[in-house]
């Protein structure tokens, strides 16, 4: 059932959900409950049918308590609730007939558990800590770090707190020792995002002489996280697979542009000119380049979308458009079942980009899914746009795939090497284990191998713009 037919149903008992002004009234008073969490308004966009209230650095408890103290009546989430978030927990309160949404955005978080606590992504990196721009000596560093970490985490979760302290006085003395099981078994739900952003501070620690000095840079710059005079400007990365976007190295793939601009090599000049529509000069949003870079491509996804709906796309308008003209009025099973020969066009074996849910919907036996945001509930909220994120993610998964596996394979990965080895960059890879023991391997860009990269959840096709990664 689409989410407008359940509107049609529900139009007689259809609440009221909390609007902007309901939820500017209630900020300070959730907040005046529970001082040292944070509470964010989210806008109704998307997938997301509603507004609502983004929580942090607080458990389900305290949220618990905090929506008793300002008067609220916990309920259970509706089906409109439901679709403010796929990855976190959702919670329903009701206080004077308005219903109000509220999620906890914390990675982490056992929500079957009321004393969990969670980490927000960057709540650990130097930003996020509150540690601001500028020079500092290894001792400045080592010491503003720890009085950020008692500052934010003493007083309600000191388990965080004496697990980062930890990690501090592990980095400085070289990386090698362990911590107490119960402090890293604390941390396991969390380690790759803390590992990665609280992997900011411990890469320079584990760097740096007790004479050197290093600079955290102003705002998040897209390629360098840290510089230590004398031993490069780092990018730290701590998770397998992450990537950067082509926006950290937009400088490099314009050099590149006028480098090769007299060579006789079209091949070559084709294949840049589909990378370079990443390229941030080129304009319009994520997922305009990706629909533009498979088109310069013509990927065998590409050519059998434009079987199915009978024309060229240039932009995800255009897509919408299409799909809404062509499955609009059909439900999401006669739109998978539509453009599947689209998935399956490459020769990777398998479809690319069929929602998690398609393989039921396309042919229903059994017990359904339980609904996320992506795959049904994302197309039933607007057929036409959900049909077209899809479609779009589809292509950038056929993209990924013929740059990464096709007969051209090797010549993309040298062209994507010798575009990035030119920033003056050090990856710098930091592990922290399970047991707490540290270890960071460091290599110049200019002796590393790099690829294509692209990932996104199919209902958020342009949540992350295609960009690069190390071949470590």
């Amino acid at each position: 059932m689409r989410y407008s037919e359940i509107k049609e149903i529900d139009d007689m008992q259809e609440p009221k959900y909390a609007d902007i002004s309901d939820i500017k009234g209630i900020l300070p008073k959730l907040q005046a409950a529970d001082p040292d969490a944070r509470f964010d308004q989210q806008n109704a966009a998307g997938t997301k049918a509603v507004r609502h209230i983004r929580a942090f650095n607080l458990s389900v408890a305290e949220l618990k308590a905090a929506i008793n103290q300002v008067g609220g009546t916990e309920l259970t989430p509706d089906i409109k609730q439901s679709t403010v978030s796929s990855s976190y927990p959702i919670y329903s309160f009701k206080k004077d007939d308005t219903l109000y949404t509220v999620v906890i955005g914390l990675k982490g978080l056992n929500k079957d558990d009321d004393t969990s606590r969670g980490i927000g992504r960057k709540e650990l990196s130097p930003a996020g800590l509150g540690l601001p721009a500028g020079m500092y000596s290894k001792s400045d560093l080592v010491d503003k770090t720890k009085k950020a970490v008692e500052a934010k985490y003493r007083k309600k979760n000191p388990m965080l707190a004496d697990t980062l302290i930890g990690l501090v006085n592990n980095a400085v003395t070289g990386g090698g020792k362990t911590l107490p099981k119960d402090q890293m078994d604390y941390v396991a739900p969390y380690l790759g995002t803390l590992s990665q952003d609280f992997g900011e501070l411990l890469a320079p620690m584990l760097m740096m002489d007790d004479n050197d000095t290093c600079e955290l840079p102003s705002g998040n710059e897209a390629l360098v996280d840290v510089r230590i005079p004398g031993k490069g400007n780092i990018s730290v990365k701590a998770l397998t697979g992450s990537g950067t976007s082509f926006r950290a190295v937009a400088k490099y793939m314009d050099e590149f542009e006028s480098a090769i601009e007299n060579e006789t090599d079209q091949d070559k000049k084709d294949r840049f000119a589909i990378l370079n529509q990443f390229n941030p000069k080129t304009g319009g949003k994520n997922v305009d380049k990706i629909i533009r870079a498979v088109a310069k491509a013509n990927t065998a996804e590409y050519k059998k979308l434009k079987s199915i709906i009978g024309t060229d796309v240039s932009s995800h308008k255009e897509l919408i458009d299409a799909v809404g003209a062509k499955t609009g009025s059909k439900d999401y099973g006669q739109f998978l079942t539509t453009f599947y020969p689209m998935m399956t066009a490459g020769p990777w074996g398998k479809p690319v980009g069929l929602p998690q849910d398609g393989k039921y919907y396309m042919n229903p036996q059994g017990d359904a899914p339980k609904p996320k945001q992506a795959g049904k509930p994302s197309y039933d909220l607007n057929p036409a746009k959900g049909g077209a994120d899809i479609i779009t993610y589809s292509l950038g998964i056929g993209l990924l795939n013929q740059i990464k596996l096709g007969d051209d394979a090797e010549k993309y990965k040298d062209m994507m090497t010798d575009i990035v080895k030119k920033a003056d960059a050090v990856i710098g890879h930091i592990s922290v284990a399970s047991d707490g023991k540290l270890t960071l391997k460091t290599e110049s860009f200019s002796n590393l191998q790099f690829n294509f990269q692209y990932h996104a959840p199919s209902h958020l096709p342009g949540n992350n713009l295609p960009g690069f990664m190390a071949i470590l």
